[in-house]
């Protein structure tokens, strides 16, 4: 699956309780799909490519599988109206997820980083994305870890998700500024591939 979504948790916090989820739809949405489309010319252009070679990079070991499963696990979470059992779901099933993401981890981001790009804008994207990623490797495990001590697993999830929530408002002023110091004919195609791998900001 794409690694999208990347470090942007989006829950529902006014439906949740301190003791769990309300089951009224999805806690996480779910990956978005493509967003827009582009031109043959425009796809064949180098930041086309660049932005291209690095969501491929990004998606080439298990841990965007990883993320999606934690996804997943929080949503089935949700829906189970049993209390406990959402909790010893959590429990049960997020350390191994936090672990195949460590230990993919430092393969996809080497592989990031050894891309030869040739644009500004893919620059640019790539930072950013290198920039989410070790997000990633510093929450995963923090929530894994509050949510094993804590008494309250749903306050854990609840924890989790308002942390991400500001991430995601951090990662929007930066698109913001790498859009402003990037060419105007790299902006638009820079835009889509944000939106594509971390959804709409």
């Amino acid at each position: 699956m794409p690694f999208r979504l990347v470090l942007i948790v989006v829950l529902v916090l006014a439906g949740l309780s301190a003791c769990g989820g309300k089951g009224k739809g999805p806690l996480v949405g779910s990956s978005p799909t493509t967003v827009g489309t582009v031109s043959v010319e425009v796809a064949r252009s180098a930041i086309i490519q660049d932005t291209t070679a690095i969501r491929k990079a990004l998606d080439s070991g298990q841990a965007s599988h990883a993320i999606d499963s934690i996804y997943a696990l929080l949503n089935r979470a949700d829906a189970e109206k049993n209390v406990e059992k959402s909790a010893a779901m959590i429990r049960a099933q997020l350390p191994p997820y936090v672990a195949t993401f460590r230990k993919s981890y430092p393969a996809v981001r080497a592989r990031v980083l050894s891309l030869k790009l040739i644009t500004p804008g893919g620059v640019a994207f790539r930072h950013l994305v290198l920039g989410v990623m070790t997000g990633w490797s510093k929450e995963l495990p923090r929530f894994r870890n509050d949510g094993a001590r804590s008494a309250n697993t749903w306050g854990a999830v609840l924890r989790f998700g308002k942390r991400n929530n500001a991430t995601r408002r951090r990662l929007g002023s930066q698109v913001e500024k790498l859009l402003a110091n990037l060419p105007a004919n790299q902006r638009k195609t820079l835009m889509l591939a944000v939106q594509q791998t971390f959804g709409n900001q």
